[in-house]
């Protein structure tokens, strides 16, 4: 079995084109590289390596146990159940953590702070997970905004965090429009909140998007690239295509994307 080290997650990220300045994103399974030779601290100095002193690394830290309470027991130094990886990620000294229960980040880098500063504090979103974690001024915009690169080192499409974030971006700009209409209570009267997630039916729903359907669409429009690193497949998207191809197809045709029932709240509210 070969040892995988930093320098072989470096080599890696350039084949799929990151450059130093680069905004990367990253979802990861330490496990799925094999036996890396300094464990999860080779793979985070891989990809600093890679977007060198002028880039910004982000991982998700999110705390999924407990996840009814999530918003009761945030803290800033709540640690990350988003694998063994983004917990010694955040762990550094030189990473900034975002404050939000249930989808805070971690960033280390030239832009780490401004990722990082705000998150649900203006341009709230209503949704499932609250109205905080992917509002106008979240990690999860700017990552939008700036087109990042996202890697997911291991793991599939079902750990794409960006997929909500389209989500969050549909169901918003439908409300934009029943709220235009006077008949924002009656629209958003659809749309689980937080607080009423567990009672989900098809009279009280969310907009998800499944992750099968968003990989295969979007590989079909060239905008996955892959490559390996020891027993890892990389996974290569950049944000912004990614996102407005989505958004764009299931806002123009929803019942290729949603059940029934949320097929038809968007065609009738958007």
């Amino acid at each position: 079995m070969n040892v995988v080290n930093a320098e072989d997650v470096r080599r890696s990220l350039a084949l799929l084109g990151i450059r130093p300045g680069d905004t990367v994103l990253f979802h990861s399974s330490l496990k799925s590289f094999g036996r890396v030779e300094n464990g999860p601290d080779d793979v985070i100095d891989g990809f600093l390596a890679a977007v060198g002193e002028t880039g910004t690394v982000v991982a998700p830290t999110f705390t999924m146990k407990d996840f009814e309470n999530a918003y009761r027991t945030w803290h800033l130094d709540k640690p990350s159940d988003t694998g063994l990886i983004t917990e010694v990620f955040r762990r550094r000294p030189q990473a900034r953590r975002s404050d939000q229960a249930t989808h805070a980040v971690a960033a280390i880098g030239a832009d780490a702070v401004e990722l990082t500063a705000t998150h649900g504090q203006t341009g709230r979103r209503h949704g499932i997970y609250g109205d905080t974690p992917f509002a106008a001024d979240s990690p999860w915009q700017k990552l939008y905004d700036r087109n990042a690169h996202v890697i997911m080192a291991g793991v599939g499409f079902e750990s794409l965090t960006l997929r909500h974030l389209c989500e969050y971006t549909l169901v918003d700009r439908a409300l934009t429009h029943a709220r235009k209409q006077g008949r924002y209570e009656e629209a958003v009267a659809s749309i689980c909140s937080f607080e009423d997630r567990a009672r989900r039916s098809d009279t009280l729903f969310w907009l998800y998007l499944d992750h099968e359907h968003f990989e295969e669409y979007i590989r079909a429009k060239g905008l996955v690239q892959e490559t390996l690193c020891g027993e890892a497949t990389l996974l290569h998207i950049r944000s912004k295509p990614v996102c407005d191809s989505v958004i764009k197809a299931a806002w123009e045709q929803p019942e290729h994307w949603l059940p029934p029932y949320a097929a038809a709240w968007l065609r009738r509210w958007r």
